[in-house]
């Protein structure tokens, strides 16, 4: 009678079998043969390559130009101070009055200033006399050196007293040294001032300063002379001169300060067409140099955050590259730093990194810049 075989050691030959195989198929691959390279370059080689719309440019002048954001000052903006003392007793002007220059600001007490003057006035003619009448008796030889040292010393005296006087009087009346706007005002009827003391404050926005900032960038487009065009917040224009350049970095912002001049003459009512302290776009015109002309949508950035663009080189192959913004306008820009032919990308650049092989496909050349 034959042993009848329990159903649990079929499962268990199972098992054991399909382990069997699976070591075994292990052991076959390990001896395999490795694939030979060039069977992986022709898998690779299968792959098709990302597409990408080129256009092929040369490279033309255009004027370089820096826009940079300023904000408009006085050319002039002093804080007249009086030069002797005493009590205000007449203002003639109101704060934010248009003046011109020579113009009575303010009066101080005269107090016995004018009776000073007389006297300073008679002694200086008085000791002129004696010196020179001293002057004729030691020529004579009536008198002595000594004496007429003397006279003439005494003489001088009085001429510098007289001038002071004078002075004196003449600082009774504060008066404006240039056109302007007069401004704060520090003085009232009745205050006692002391030399020195804070008067007024006056404005001069002609001509006009525009102050900015250039980035280092920029710097290198920029020369004392160039035409600039100005553009306030509020739509008005006008042009300038860049008169001055930082020569020096400033070691915080790292940056340069720039002045651009402008004139900004009042009108007949005494209004000066630009106030301090007001936005403005500059746009200053620079050299010629060799640029492209694209559409803003073209820029990419790479992974340490330089702006450029994505070209294709002779081996098809995407090169990222930095630029410099030579021009910027609301539907397209001029960009610099570049070789003198290129193959730039139009389309697909967001999809392609750089050293990435690409099938490159030719559009017109004024694609670019649409």
């Amino acid at each position: 009678m034959i042993p009848r075989i329990k159903p649990t050691y079929f499962l268990a030959f199972a098992v054991a079998a399909v382990a069997a195989l699976w070591l075994l198929s292990g052991a076959v691959k390990q001896n395999r043969p490795p694939e030979h390279p060039r069977a992986q370059t022709q898998k690779q080689d299968n792959v098709p390559l990302p597409d990408v719309r080129v256009a092929d440019m040369t490279a033309e002048p255009v004027a370089a130009e820096a826009v940079i954001t300023g904000r408009s000052e006085a050319s002039k903006n002093v804080v007249l101070r009086a030069e002797i003392d005493g009590q205000v007793i007449e203002k003639p002007v109101e704060k934010g009055s248009f003046i011109k220059k020579g113009d009575i600001l303010l009066k101080i007490a005269p107090r016995d200033r004018p009776a000073k003057l007389a006297e300073a006035q008679e002694t200086l003619a008085f000791r002129k006399l004696r010196f020179e009448a001293a002057e004729k008796l030691e020529n004579r030889g009536h008198d002595s050196r000594i004496q007429l040292a003397e006279a003439k010393a005494n003489y001088m005296a009085a001429k510098a007293a007289l001038e002071d006087a004078r002075k004196n009087v003449a600082h009774l009346e504060i008066k404006a040294p240039f056109d302007g706007i007069l401004g704060e005002d520090y003085a009232e009827i009745g205050d006692y001032l002391s030399p020195g003391g804070a008067v007024f404050q006056i404005v001069a926005p002609d001509p006009l300063i525009l102050s900015a900032y250039a980035a280092e960038k920029q710097i290198s487009l920029l020369e004392t002379g160039q035409t600039t065009e100005i553009r306030f917040i509020d739509g008005r224009t006008t042009k300038g001169v860049l008169k001055y350049i930082a020569p020096a970095a400033d070691p915080d912002t790292r940056t340069f300060r720039i002045e651009v001049e402008t004139p900004n003459p009042p009108d007949n009512s005494g209004r000066f067409p630009f106030r301090e302290g007001l936005t403005a776009e500059l746009r200053l015109q620079a050299q010629k140099v060799e640029g492209y002309k694209i559409s803003p949508s073209i820029l990419a950035l790479d992974d340490e955050g330089l702006l450029g663009v994505k070209i294709v080189d002779h081996q098809d192959t995407v090169r990222f590259v930095p630029v410099t913004i030579l021009s910027d306008h609301p539907d397209h820009m001029w960009i610099g730093a570049l070789p003198a032919r290129i193959r730039l990308i139009t389309v697909g650049q967001d999809f392609v990194a750089d050293g990435q092989k690409v099938h490159p496909v030719s559009t017109a050349t004024a694609g670019a810049a649409e």
